[in-house]
Protein backbone atom coordinates (compact mmCIF):
# COMPACT_ATOMS: atom_id res chain seq x y z
CA UNK A 1 0.00 0.00 0.00
CA UNK A 2 1.17 3.57 -1.15
CA UNK A 3 0.53 6.44 1.57
CA UNK A 4 0.73 9.66 0.64
CA UNK A 5 0.55 12.88 2.65
CA UNK A 6 0.89 16.25 3.06
CA UNK A 7 3.39 18.47 5.58
CA UNK A 8 3.41 16.16 8.20
CA UNK A 9 1.88 12.38 9.26
CA UNK A 10 2.11 10.80 12.92
CA UNK A 11 2.43 7.13 13.23
CA UNK A 12 2.02 6.10 17.21
CA UNK A 13 2.72 1.93 18.32
CA UNK A 14 2.50 2.02 22.10
CA UNK A 15 4.51 4.63 23.76
CA UNK A 16 6.54 5.31 20.53
CA UNK A 17 5.66 8.49 17.98
CA UNK A 18 7.25 8.91 14.71
CA UNK A 19 6.65 11.92 12.62
CA UNK A 20 6.89 12.36 9.24
CA UNK A 21 7.72 16.09 7.73
CA UNK A 22 7.02 17.03 4.37
CA UNK A 23 10.21 19.64 3.83
CA UNK A 24 10.79 19.80 0.35
CA UNK A 25 11.87 21.59 -1.79
CA UNK A 26 15.32 22.34 -0.64
CA UNK A 27 18.54 23.29 -2.73
CA UNK A 28 19.16 19.05 -2.96
CA UNK A 29 15.76 17.80 -4.35
CA UNK A 30 12.06 18.58 -4.82
CA UNK A 31 10.92 16.62 -2.34
CA UNK A 32 12.23 15.48 0.75
CA UNK A 33 10.42 13.79 3.86
CA UNK A 34 12.21 13.19 7.69
CA UNK A 35 11.55 11.18 10.28
CA UNK A 36 11.18 13.02 13.75
CA UNK A 37 11.10 11.18 17.27
CA UNK A 38 9.79 13.56 19.57
CA UNK A 39 10.84 11.34 22.72
CA UNK A 40 14.06 11.01 21.56
CA UNK A 41 14.67 14.43 19.99
CA UNK A 42 16.20 12.91 17.43
CA UNK A 43 15.75 13.37 13.38
CA UNK A 44 16.81 11.49 10.53
CA UNK A 45 17.15 13.56 6.96
CA UNK A 46 19.25 11.67 4.54
CA UNK A 47 21.89 14.25 2.13
CA UNK A 48 20.95 17.41 3.65
CA UNK A 49 23.33 17.23 6.70
CA UNK A 50 25.94 14.84 7.35
CA UNK A 51 29.42 14.31 9.48
CA UNK A 52 31.78 11.90 7.97
CA UNK A 53 32.98 9.35 10.40
CA UNK A 54 36.49 11.15 11.14
CA UNK A 55 37.35 14.88 10.57
CA UNK A 56 35.76 18.24 11.31
CA UNK A 57 32.15 19.10 10.75
CA UNK A 58 32.33 20.37 7.24
CA UNK A 59 30.94 23.78 6.29
CA UNK A 60 27.06 23.55 5.64
CA UNK A 61 25.62 23.64 2.45
CA UNK A 62 23.00 25.06 1.01
CA UNK A 63 20.91 21.98 1.43
CA UNK A 64 22.09 21.63 5.53
CA UNK A 65 21.00 26.07 6.15
CA UNK A 66 17.60 25.55 4.29
CA UNK A 67 16.97 22.16 7.03
CA UNK A 68 18.03 24.38 9.47
CA UNK A 69 15.68 26.76 8.90
CA UNK A 70 13.02 24.02 8.22
CA UNK A 71 13.57 22.92 11.53
CA UNK A 72 13.38 25.93 13.84
CA UNK A 73 10.37 26.94 11.51
CA UNK A 74 8.42 23.34 12.39
CA UNK A 75 9.34 24.03 15.87
CA UNK A 76 11.25 20.40 16.32
CA UNK A 77 13.26 20.11 19.68
CA UNK A 78 15.87 18.29 18.00
CA UNK A 79 19.11 17.05 20.20
CA UNK A 80 20.25 14.66 17.78
CA UNK A 81 20.72 14.28 13.94
CA UNK A 82 20.75 10.58 12.21
CA UNK A 83 21.46 11.94 8.54
CA UNK A 84 22.07 8.20 6.96
CA UNK A 85 25.48 9.01 5.84
CA UNK A 86 28.10 9.19 8.54
CA UNK A 87 27.99 9.34 11.96
CA UNK A 88 24.97 10.68 13.96
CA UNK A 89 25.38 14.46 14.71
CA UNK A 90 23.84 16.73 16.90
CA UNK A 91 22.27 20.39 16.94
CA UNK A 92 25.33 21.73 18.00
CA UNK A 93 27.34 20.06 14.85
CA UNK A 94 24.80 22.09 12.67
CA UNK A 95 25.10 24.66 14.54
CA UNK A 96 29.01 24.69 14.46
CA UNK A 97 28.31 24.17 10.20
CA UNK A 98 26.05 27.19 9.97
CA UNK A 99 29.29 29.32 11.79
CA UNK A 100 26.75 29.89 14.95
CA UNK A 101 27.38 29.29 18.58
CA UNK A 102 24.79 26.69 20.27
CA UNK A 103 23.26 28.57 23.09
CA UNK A 104 23.35 27.34 26.39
Amino acid sequence: MIETFTKKRVFTAGTQTVELYDVGPNPHVTELVVAYLPKEKLIFAVDVFGIQLSGPVPAASPSARDFADKIKALGLQVERIASGHGKVGTMEDLQKALGVRASR
